[in-house]
């Protein structure tokens, strides 16, 4: 089964879903944290995760009336995180192999799940 590591690793590896930290934390933000996530997810709520996490969000100033009160709280930027199309193609073929793996009652385990040796 997956661990911390050859879960991270099917993540952010170069040959698997070669995401960086923030493109993950962004797709962790639109509910994709674990492998089993992906049966939350189809073709049409993937692509409208990836539309989510490129948009970028300008920061709100911190605004207070003449007393010195806070009225409106500052807001920290979002800058988006916009994913490769490459990215994206891998991300729609591990969706399809958990989907496969889960209806015919396979495990799903690092091994099924590698993108060069077994998805692609």
């Amino acid at each position: 089964m997956f661990t911390d590591g050859n879960f991270n690793h099917f993540w952010e590896n170069g040959p698997q879903m070669r995401l960086t930290a923030d493109q993950r934390a962004h797709l962790a933000q639109e509910g994709l944290t674990t492998i089993a996530n992906f049966s939350d997810f189809n073709k049409d709520t993937l692509d409208h995760a990836f539309k989510n996490i490129k948009r970028s969000e300008p920061a709100i100033v911190e605004v207070r009336n003449p007393a010195g009160n806070v009225i409106t709280a500052a807001v920290s930027a979002i800058c988006g995180e916009p994913l490769q199309a490459i990215q994206k193609y891998h991300i729609h073929t591990a969706r399809i192999g958990h989907e496969y793996l889960t209806t015919v009652a396979h495990p799903v385990t690092p091994q099924a799940m590698h993108f060069t040796n077994c998805l692609s």
